[in-house]
């Protein structure tokens, strides 16, 4: 995968070992799966509670659909989140994440979630609402 890093100069060489350092350690998809493990339940709501946020859903009528498709992509898409984590093309960010690739992880999550095809007949009711 060749993202070209954005940022300066020494963040960039910074990135890039901690990019390449997160490929080799989570390329396999147990591993990968394992470090998804390790955000817990609660990353689930946190991603259902964002969704809420950003596209004002009703939780009350469809918080069980919502939940149970985070729990999919969680469970199923985790190559697609690991390769959306290896996208990451700015240098701060790898750098704030220091290591611990929580942060990516979830927002690499979040936007696997955001466009699965199984939450757009929810977004779209949204929408024809407005």
């Amino acid at each position: 995968m060749s993202v070209i890093i954005k940022g300066k100069e020494t963040d960039r060489r910074i990135a890039e070992g901690l990019r390449d350092t997160f490929v080799s350690q989570y390329n396999d998809v147990a591993a990968f799966q394992m470090l998804l493990d390790t955000l817990g339940d609660n990353c689930l709501d946190r991603l259902i509670h964002r969704l809420k946020i950003e596209e004002k859903i009703d939780l009350f009528k469809d918080y069980v659909a919502l939940k149970s498709i985070a729990e999919e992509v969680r469970a199923k898409g985790n190559r697609e989140i690991f390769i959306e984590v290896c996208k990451e093309d700015e240098a701060r960010a790898w750098i704030n994440d220091n290591g611990k690739y929580h942060p990516l992880v979830f927002e690499a999550l979040y936007k696997v979630y955001r466009n699965s095809e199984r939450l757009a007949p929810y977004l779209k009711d949204k929408k024809e609402k407005r």
